[in-house]
Formats: structure tokens, C-alpha cells, sequence
């Protein structure tokens, strides 16, 4: 049985559209304009960016169907298309080494990062695919989702802050919601 030898067909479908999504907003990052919504380039890459995560290929419409679902919320949300937009500094799936508690290095890989040239404020903003159980309120969500990812953004604050020499911002992007959530 499937639950014996740790195959989760569910997990798999969820890290793959997780993985396309990235994919597909790493692709849209800093293009000037952003296009309103999803497009053949975007459709491709997605198609692509499954295949290459491993998704069965039976799983491919729904599953494509989801990741263009997510980009186009994003791109039709305010705080989706800012974290997108050319900004000076901007870059994506941007790996840095840092160390952790114990002095251990540590690679970091920073979804989205760039400084807001209207604030000079720069930002780290970590992209998630997640959505809110079902029957919970937003709010609790947001307090589950912001509790399992404070530790990684105050490691990725803490390594940015070192390079930038000064402090650093940053939120969760939720693309099921297309909502922006950030962390003092």
C-alpha cells in the first residue's frame, strides 16, 4: 500500500505545483510591464516546470491548471504585482550561505528579494503556495503560516541585513489568496 512504502501522491501533486509556481513567477520577476495575466510563455513554463518535478503526466491538466490559477491571482493582486515589478537590487531564487546558531553553514535561497525604491527599504518576500484549511478563519491561518516560517525569515532577514548593512523586511506571499503577509 501507498502508505506503507511513503508514497504521497498528494505531497507529490502539492511540491510540484509548489515548484512550477516559483518557476513561473521567477520567469514573470522584473519584466516590465507585467502581463495582466497568464500567457503561452507562462503555460509552457509551468507545463515544463511540472514535468521536470516529477508530476505523473495523468495528474498534468489539473495540476497545470492550479499553477496558472496562482500566477494569475498574483498578478491580478496589488501586493503581487509590487513584489514582481523591476525593482533596484531585484532578484530571484537568490542563494546565499550563512551561518546558522551552531556556526554551521547554511544555504538560504530567497524567493523573491529587492529594494523598494520609493522607501529604499529592502524586502525578502517568500513565496507560498499554501491555503487555509478547511472551515479556518484567515486569521488563524495567517498565525499558523507566520509561526512555521518566522525562524526562515528572521535567518534570511539576519543574512541579508549583514550584506546590506542595514534592516531588512520581509512578508509571505500566499498565491492561492493572492494576500501579502508581513512580518514586523
Amino acid at each position: 500500500p501507498a502508505a506503507e512504502s511513503g508514497w504521497d501522491a498528494a505531497g507529490l501533486r502539492e511540491r510540484c505545483i509548489g515548484t512550477a509556481v516559483h518557476r513561473v513567477l521567477e520567469g514573470l520577476a522584473d519584466s516590465d510591464p507585467l502581463p495582466a495575466s497568464c500567457g503561452e510563455a507562462e503555460r509552457h513554463l509551468a507545463t515544463l516546470s511540472l514535468a521536470q518535478a516529477g508530476l505523473p503526466a495523468m495528474d498534468e491538466a489539473e495540476a497545470l491548471a492550479e499553477v496558472l490559477e496562482h500566477v494569475d491571482r498574483t498578478l491580478a493582486d496589488e501586493a503581487g504585482r509590487w513584489v514582481l515589478a523591476a525593482h533596484p537590487e531585484g532578484t530571484t531564487e537568490w542563494t546565499l550561505t550563512a551561518l546558522d546558531e551552531a556556526g554551521e553553514l547554511r544555504q538560504l535561497v530567497l524567493d523573491r528579494r529587492f529594494r523598494d525604491a520609493e522607501t529604499g527599504e529592502h524586502w525578502i518576500v517568500d513565496y507560498k503556495t499554501s491555503r487555509p484549511l478547511p472551515g479556518e478563519p484567515r486569521e488563524a491561518f495567517e498565525a499558523r503560516e507566520a509561526e512555521a516560517h518566522r525562524a526562515q525569515l528572521a535567518a534570511y532577514r539576519e543574512a541579508l541585513a549583514a550584506i546590506v548593512g542595514g534592516p531588512v523586511r520581509s512578508a509571505l506571499y500566499f498565491t492561492a489568496l493572492g494576500q501579502l503577509l508581513r512580518f514586523p
